[in-house]
């Protein structure tokens, strides 16, 4: 039987640095199936609600980070707003206006019921640079006027209903080849 080689590389000798430029490396992922909530002022994001940590094989390595959180307020009129962090740094943000905040990504809060839920989807290619392991973080704000209530994964009523639904919401880290 022939040997099989990679890049130049035994099989027993494969290490991401023969791997191909955009090669997955590797996958984590964080879930919560659990609701929560926090009461927040205006312009202030929750603490984290999603959490996961990678180690990076090599510095020229992407991140890619993929998130679905599911928010909503305890307003009709409330839109919500997720944020991304990597460490304490945020990550993927919109420009700078005004007096407005910067996040990573928006729902409607707005609607007939102040359960309408938000599934605010975000994509983020970071560059860390770094072997170290890193934290990336999600979190949650809302767009009230005053201190409000945000909620994650609430159910879309109070009572059990089989047409109500409770969600999760993820987030998932991809180490990409550099």
């Amino acid at each position: 039987m022939s040997l099989t080689k990679l890049n130049n590389q035994s099989l027993t000798a494969v290490t991401s640095a023969g791997l191909p430029s955009g090669t997955v490396l590797q996958v984590i992922q964080d879930i919560e199936t659990a609701a929560g909530s926090e009461s927040l002022n205006i312009g202030v994001f929750s603490a984290a609600i999603l959490s996961a940590t990678i180690t990076p094989f090599s510095s020229s390595s992407k991140i890619l980070v993929f998130c679905s959180l599911h928010l909503s307020t305890g307003v009709q009129t409330a839109g919500a707003a997720a944020l991304l962090k990597r460490g304490s740094t945020a990550i993927g943000l919109g420009d700078a206006f005004g007096s407005g905040r910067q996040a990573t990504g928006g729902g409607m809060g707005a609607g007939v019921s102040n359960r309408l839920i938000s599934n605010i989807s975000m994509t983020v290619l970071d560059t860390p640079s770094t072997t170290s392991a890193i934290t990336y973080t999600a979190h949650g704000g809302h767009g009230f006027n005053s201190s409000q209530d945000l909620y994650w994964n609430r159910e879309q009523r109070t009572t059990e209903n089989a047409s109500h639904s409770r969600v999760s919401s993820t987030l998932t880290l991809m180490e990409i080849a550099g």
